[in-house]
């Protein structure tokens, strides 16, 4: 039996599974193989499930999916978006959301759209060191380190 207080088992299965997911992503960083992004988003979705109302879970599922169709020769941006609006409903402020959302936009060759709601946004993210992150990330993968920096 759980402790008062205590997080339920539901939060900790969804913990763990996102733990999983953490570990095939890596995975997927030293070997280079999808399979790997594969078992990542599966464990994601599964984390997702457990704790559906956490944005950080939605978030790993939305970018491991970005991850998984920007490997494509014809991404399907939609599948992106939709895992996207999760996060929004979860929390529509959550800021590594926003920069996915501008990552989409720039796969989907709305640069403009995506560099102002950059500018937007790099002002309010403060010191969230996951948005700061994932920002740089966003900035790097359009060639812009001097930015990423």
């Amino acid at each position: 039996m759980l402790a008062s207080g205590s997080i339920t088992g539901q939060e900790e299965g969804g913990w763990l599974h996102h733990e999983i997911g953490l570990f095939y992503e890596q995975l997927f960083h030293e070997k280079g193989e999808e399979r790997y992004l594969d078992s990542a988003h599966d464990f994601y979705r599964q984390a997702l499930f457990f704790s559906p109302k956490d944005p950080a879970f939605a978030y790993s599922l939305a970018n491991i999916e970005f991850r998984r169709q920007s490997l494509k020769d014809e991404p399907d941006w939609s599948k992106v978006r939709e895992a996207l609006n999760n996060i929004y409903k979860i929390d529509p402020d959550y800021p590594e959301a926003r920069v996915l959302d501008s990552r989409i936009l720039f796969g989907e060759g709305k640069d403009e759209e995506a560099d102002q709601l950059f500018n937007s946004m790099a002002d309010h993210i403060g010191d969230d060191a996951g948005a700061l992150l994932a920002l740089a990330e966003a900035y790097a993968d359009q060639g812009d380190g001097s930015t990423a920096a």
